[in-house]
């Protein structure tokens, strides 16, 4: 009889986990940094990110703030939520091999950051995450001053990767 009652709570966990995930069409960015999440106005930054980007369904679209856990961090990514994330960049510095997390960036990447790390295979270097640090346009426009960088990625499971490019492109670039 207990087997069958932990059989059944754990079959109702995987089951609640499942049912869990994110909308396959909505588009999320998730930010993992407490300065960013008590600095930013997240209504202001879907205004500005909707107005350069009218294709962007408001109803669809959203923005989450976290605090800078990794254990946070790792659980989002686990679950595959996210279509662009934004993590305080010593959380990815230290617990996150972006070669197999992440997209290369190589056609958006910014001067003045290094985040280039070498594929095994090709040797090819590729820039899988960019900052966003007080020198981008974004964080110039809301008058944010950031004691903190924060660096972001397209994860591989990402469903929209030219939104997220484009996305991601606005919110780093340094113009």
């Amino acid at each position: 009889m207990k087997k069958k009652i932990i059989t059944l709570i754990i079959f109702s966990f995987t089951i609640l986990v499942s049912a869990c995930g994110s909308d396959e069409d909505g588009f999320e960015i998730l930010f993992f940094t407490e300065e960013l999440g008590t600095k930013m106005d997240e209504e202001m930054l879907k205004k500005m990110i909707k107005q350069k980007i009218p294709e962007i369904e408001e109803e669809n679209f959203s923005i989450i703030f976290h605090v800078a856990l990794a254990e946070k961090f790792f659980i989002e990514i686990a679950v595959h939520e996210g279509d662009l994330i934004f993590v305080d960049e010593d959380i990815l510095n230290a617990v996150v091999d972006l070669e197999d997390l992440a997209l290369p960036l190589d056609s958006i990447v910014s001067s003045g950051f290094d985040k280039n790390l070498k594929e095994s295979e090709t040797e090819e270097e590729n820039t899988y995450a960019l900052p966003l640090n007080n020198e981008a346009r974004i964080i110039k426009e809301l008058n944010l001053e950031l004691e903190t960088q924060v660096a972001g990625f397209i994860p591989v499971y990402g469903g929209n990767n030219d939104l997220s490019n484009e996305i991601m492109e606005y919110l780093v670039s340094q113009e």
